[in-house]
């Protein structure tokens, strides 16, 4: 559930960001235009899920131990675990920049892991200005 949560999240994020320049395309500052251009590319929800995914340990601040156990709390829905994450995906929205070198030249494992690498150590320096969301979230994850 956790990482559909993160998929879920990340969609309604993006849709967000799309309805809004539909329906008032001038409102949109500089940063919001950016990340629809990041969206437009084939594949850049699972990109941006997959690096999130792999800053988990820099989210919690913690080491863990084994990464198919972690877990919302019990009982949490598919909607539920969304919520707990968008405020996650809000956050660190902006590191998308530095996952644009996962599609350029061409979309290759090792841009991939260049990129995720990039995102992960932006994710520990912007840590401590985004520890209120970051410590939220981590009072849902059971490891």
């Amino acid at each position: 559930m956790l990482v559909f949560g993160l998929l879920r999240a990340v969609e309604q994020v993006r849709l967000k960001l799309r309805k809004q320049a539909s329906d008032s395309p001038n409102s949109l500052k500089k940063s919001d235009k950016e990340h629809l251009r990041y969206f437009q590319n084939s594949g850049s929800t699972f990109v941006l899920v997959a690096a999130l995914s792999a800053s988990l340990e820099e989210m919690l601040d913690d080491a863990i131990a084994d990464k198919f156990a972690v877990v919302f709390g019990p009982l949490v829905s598919p909607k539920k675990a969304a919520e707990h994450w968008i405020p996650v995906v809000t956050a660190f929205l902006p590191l998308s920049k530095t996952l644009f070198h996962s599609f350029e030249p061409s979309f290759t494992r090792e841009n991939l892991d260049k990129a995720i690498s990039d995102f992960r150590a932006m994710v520990q320096i912007l840590r401590e200005n985004s520890v209120a969301a970051l410590t939220t979230f981590a009072k849902r994850v059971k490891y």
